[in-house]
């Protein structure tokens, strides 16, 4: 009975202090690349250590400037990526000008329903307050749809929500 206490004791603290992560993995991540670049690693594509800190930045931000679209896809995704494909055909794919998979992007961009997913205004503006405040691209009016679904329910909201 004696060797109970201090055996819970030290499980418990166990719990309690995190161990000890490898210091190479966290504290700095891109410190096997390169400092510069030689002439064939740039032309092999490979990272500068300065490329990879500000590419790592970006990576931790919740939206970051101008994305690409594989950052919005990497946020959002692969659901609701193709989810909002699909919304998006179904709420403005017959207007013209529409792109086959991805509506339209200057679907009214002032009317009671905005931009390729055809958001309700007040979701759209919920959504631009968290994201991005005048979206421009299709990667951006997707993280604004999905900044809105805490009021949506998802992808409720929408009337084409079973596409």
């Amino acid at each position: 009975m004696r060797l109970t206490y201090p055996l819970a004791a030290a499980a418990a603290v166990a719990l309690v202090v995190p161990a000890a992560a490898p210091a190479d993995h966290q504290s700095t991540p891109c410190a096997k690349h390169p400092a510069k670049a030689t002439k064939a690693q740039a032309k092999a594509g490979r990272v500068t250590r300065a490329a990879c800190i500000r590419q790592w930045k970006r990576n931790h931000m919740a939206w970051p400037p101008k994305p690409a679209e594989w950052e919005i896809k990497r946020r959002v995704g692969t659901y609701n990526w193709n989810k909002a494909a699909r919304v998006a055909n179904c709420e403005t794919g017959g207007t013209r000008g529409a792109h086959p998979t991805r509506g339209n992007l200057g679907w009214y961009p002032n009317g009671k329903y905005q931009g390729p997913l055809g958001m309700w205004r007040g979701t759209a503006a919920y959504g631009k307050a968290r994201s991005y405040a005048n979206p421009t691209t299709w990667q951006e009016w997707v993280a604004v749809a999905v900044s809105a679904h805490p009021i949506t329910g998802g992808w409720g909201g929408w009337g084409c929500r079973g596409a």
